[in-house]
Parts: structure tokens; C-alpha cells; sequence
């Protein structure tokens, strides 16, 4: 099925919930065979909509190993280059689940309309992730926040992602985030806020 067919179907289907179109569109996620219910970043993760309306998101790809194909040229790009591309930015501290750990997590909303992840663990960037690995509840409100002005606090209480976390703080935020918001961040956090400081 062709990918605007198929996003067109499950806009008409999802009308009470397009929080689910905007997250195909921004991970760049394509249908898998002729179904609208299932959509894929070929990377490993994937999301299905089910009769009575619940999406959930998976990571194991339908497609196989043999199907994998990489459709962002920055996927492997540093958080900096990442940085310099984009407009806005999700960004969450939180422990991990060995409550000595810190987690940065910096969801960038590039000005080519992608959303991308770069995941930080005790100050080292681990590796650009597809956003879709999160799961599709941890993307809903980042993407009910885009093209917030400035930057406001948001609430993610925990994320599966690369690494299990407990989230201590949200924002969203114009990107580069302002001197106002960066202070907020040092107070909270003087490690973590260094991590967004050396990005910017």
C-alpha cells in the first residue's frame, strides 16, 4: 500500500487520536505490506493498530534482517551535527533503574521535519537511536508539545528506550534552548545540563 493511502486510511480511522499520524510522519515510518494498521522505521521497531483503536509499538522488526534500510542520512551524525539541523528539541533527565546513573535523553526535531534521538549515559553519548524505539506512549507528548514558543515543562514519568528510566524532568523547547531554560537545567542537574551545554 502507498505510504500517503495508508496514512490517510488510519487519520480517518484514528480521528480522536493524531497524535499516531504525526509520529509516522516525524519518524518516517512506512507501512508494512498492504496494511495501514502496521507501520515500520526498518530498523527494528514498529507500531500496530489494533480493531478497538489501542496502538502499540514493538521492537522487532516485521520485515526480517534482511529488509533493514536506513532512511536518515544523520541517523549516525553527532548529537552536535544534530544540534546545528534542527529547530526544537525534547529533552528529559532521568536516573536510571540504578538510581547512580544519569540518562539525558534529546529528542531534536530537525528543520527537515524528522525527529531524531540521541541518548546520553553518564555524560557519554551513547548512540543516535530511531525515535520510535522509545514507544509510541513516550512519543505522544513530545509530539503534542511541538512548536511550543520558548520552552515549558512536560511530563514523561518513565521511557523504555535504550535505557530504562525514570524521568526527574521534561521540557520542550525552541532549539537552541535559551539562557533562561539552561539555568533551570544547572540547578537540577550541573552534569546532565554540561551535556546539553557542549551540543548546543
Amino acid at each position: 500500500m502507498e505510504k500517503l493511502q495508508a496514512l490517510a486510511s488510519l487519520k480517518a480511522f484514528l480521528t480522536n487520536d493524531q497524535a499516531v499520524g504525526t509520529i509516522i510522519e516525524l519518524c518516517d515510518l512506512y507501512p508494512v505490506g498492504d496494511s495501514w494498521r502496521k507501520w515500520t522505521d526498518h530498523l527494528g521497531n514498529f507500531i500496530q493498530v489494533h480493531n478497538n483503536k489501542k496502538v502499540v509499538s514493538f521492537t522487532n522488526n516485521p520485515l526480517g534482517h534482511d529488509e533493514t534500510i536506513v532512511t536518515d542520512l544523520y541517523l549516525k551524525a553527532h548529537p552536535k551535527k544534530l544540534s546545528a539541523i534542527s529547530e526544537w528539541a525534547f529533552v528529559s533527565f532521568g536516573k536510571g533503574e540504578k538510581s547512580f546513573y544519569d540518562t539525558l535523553y534529546v529528542w531534536f526535531l530537525g528543520r527537515d521535519n524528522r525527529l531524531r534521538l540521541s541518548p546520553f549515559h553518564n555524560g557519554e553519548w551513547m548512540k543516535n537511536e530511531p525515535p520510535l524505539i522509545s514507544g509510541v506512549d513516550t512519543l505522544r507528548p513530545i509530539v503534542n508539545r511541538i512548536g511550543v514558543k520558548g520552552y515549558s515543562q512536560a511530563d514523561i514519568l518513565y521511557i523504555k528506550g535504550p535505557i530504562a528510566t525514570n524521568i526527574t524532568r521534561s521540557w520542550a523547547t525552541e532549539w537552541p534552548p535559551s539562557n533562561e531554560l539552561l539555568d533551570e537545567m544547572r540547578t537540577l542537574n550541573k552534569k546532565l545540563s554540561s551535556v546539553v551545554e557542549t551540543i548546543i
